[in-house]
């Protein structure tokens, strides 16, 4: 049998992974389930590298689809996907390791949304960089037609990105 000992062991450790989320209250139902699963599935979290969860969870989310144009590319015998589970607030900046903290984008929209060339606003809408001009490339003009356009959304409302995330990145975008 299993020791009273362990189960304090597995629900402290459920806390740790709880206190690492700056977005979500105690007792959230987001945070409580990402908090289990990380916990069930990376038992080795390091707090100096990647979290493998972060990743998982995001693209699930989303169901491996780019929340920008929609792309979905996943072979069903691998864990090969086109998709990144993104950081809106950097993890450098913020710690934030939370799902509501994460889009689901194509490898052309996750470099895009990390130099600030195109930026999700709070409203859900995406705004494309000023320095961008679609005459210049057929890959210039595909992010400016995204200028505008609603970020495709999770399949879990209780996944929504956090708007305190969303409202991150507009006053930063590359002008």
């Amino acid at each position: 049998g299993e020791e009273v000992g362990d189960v304090g062991g597995a629900e402290d450790e459920r806390r740790r992974l709880a206190d690492l989320f700056v977005e979500g209250a105690a007792g959230d139902r987001a945070t409580e389930e990402f908090s289990e699963r990380a916990a069930e599935d990376e038992p080795d979290y390091e707090l100096h590298g990647r979290d493998p969860a972060f990743r998982r969870m995001v693209l699930e989310v989303y169901d491996f689809q780019c929340v920008a144009c929609g792309l979905r590319i996943k072979l069903p015998d691998d864990d090969l996907t086109f998709v990144d589970g993104a950081h809106i607030v950097p993890f450098g900046e913020s710690r934030n390791d939370h799902p509501t903290n994460g889009l689901a984008l194509c490898k052309n929209h996750h470099w895009a949304m990390d130099r600030f060339l195109l930026v999700p606003t709070p409203d859900g809408i995406w705004k494309a960089s000023s320095r961008l001009d679609a005459r210049r490339s057929p890959g210039e003009e595909a992010l400016v037609a995204l200028d505008g356009r609603r970020l495709l959304p999770p399949h879990d409302e209780a996944f929504r990105p956090a708007p305190t995330a969303l409202a991150w990145r507009p006053s930063r975008i590359y002008s």
